[in-house]
């Protein structure tokens, strides 16, 4: 299971690993300088809002707000789960799917992809926050609040782009990022994950009959690069097993509608983590006290992705 407890209580969003920042070593980049600000994955708020059935709220937080609101999660989280990475480089122009904890050949050097170097890349992150980022309000969907961000910077000669769209909860929050590096040749790099973080529950939740779990779901597409987005239902009628189920699913860039995805029979262990490679992978754990929510990670038909719910 990619899992990382914490101890240091630096968390975010997003990642720097593979090339620039992160490197190798895994020591954290210098602050980068400003560069022109990506494209958002999502380009059209209103229509994707309109295509998911969300809504908005009457008073639109600020970038600043939504920072402030992402930072309570990430002081208080203690747990930060990490999808499958999926890499695109010179090296690999089909793409890749490596596994956390797993090898992949970036441009001819080999890079060993780990959650505690995707925590320096999230440090990094928090650097680049100072200079040149935003966040963007996008909607409220399921009860969950939904916002976007993006960022640019230079560092050692190469420019690099954040791109990330997540939501959160009381306890916990969940995205999809992207990442992309150019070291101002034809060598350009990108790698997509879906994370989830909150403060976890560490054990088992308590259940008396049928329990459910409701938020949302969002993933991106590996080849197209579309958002996602649709409900998600994990139930439970016994303790050690849980249900899964995504559905309602909308392609936002499209508006077409993409096939519902479930896992059935998932063992949740004591400490309340839970994973399964059955028709692609699924992980995730419980968060808050009385374990209110839910969240993970996925990776199967083509998207990568994550998820929120609340009890």
């Amino acid at each position: 299971m990619n899992i990382f407890r914490i101890t240091t209580k630096i968390l975010a969003l997003t990642l720097l690993v593979a090339c620039g920042g992160g490197g190798s070593s895994g020591t954290a980049a210098t602050p980068a300088t400003p560069q022109v600000l990506p494209d958002a994955l999502i380009t059209n708020v209103e229509t994707a809002r309109s295509r998911v059935g969300g809504t908005t709220l009457t008073t639109t937080p600020t970038s600043t707000q939504i920072q402030q609101t992402i930072g309570s999660r990430v002081m208080d989280a203690d747990t930060l789960m990490a999808s499958d990475a999926y890499v695109v480089s010179a090296a690999t122009p089909d793409g890749a799917t490596v596994s956390t904890n797993g090898n992949v050949n970036i441009n001819g050097n080999i890079h060993r992809v780990t959650l505690e170097e995707i925590q320096m890349g999230i440090e990094d992150r928090f650097e680049l926050t100072r200079f040149n980022s935003r966040y963007a309000h996008v909607m409220v969907d399921q009860g969950v609040m939904f916002a976007q961000y993006r960022a640019a910077g230079r560092n050692d000669g190469d420019v690099y782009e954040y791109q990330s769209y997540g939501g959160w909860l009381a306890d916990s929050a969940f995205s999809v990022d992207m990442l992309t590096i150019n070291d101002g040749s034809d060598d350009e790099s990108s790698m997509l994950v879906g994370i989830s973080y909150g403060e976890e529950s560490g054990s088992r939740p308590t259940v008396s009959g049928n329990v459910s779990w409701t938020g949302a779901v969002i993933g991106v597409e590996q080849d197209s690069g579309d958002v996602i987005q649709g409900n998600v239902n994990v139930g439970a009628n016994i303790s050690s097993e849980i249900v899964i189920i995504f559905d309602a699913l909308v392609n936002i860039n499209s508006g077409s509608s993409v096939s519902g995805i479930a896992w059935s029979g998932v063992a949740v262990e004591t400490d309340g983590t839970f994973s399964s490679t059955t028709d692609g992978d699924v992980n995730g754990t419980f968060y808050g006290t009385g374990h209110t929510e839910v969240g993970g990670t996925f990776n199967r038909d083509g998207i990568i992705g994550a998820f929120g719910a609340r009890r």
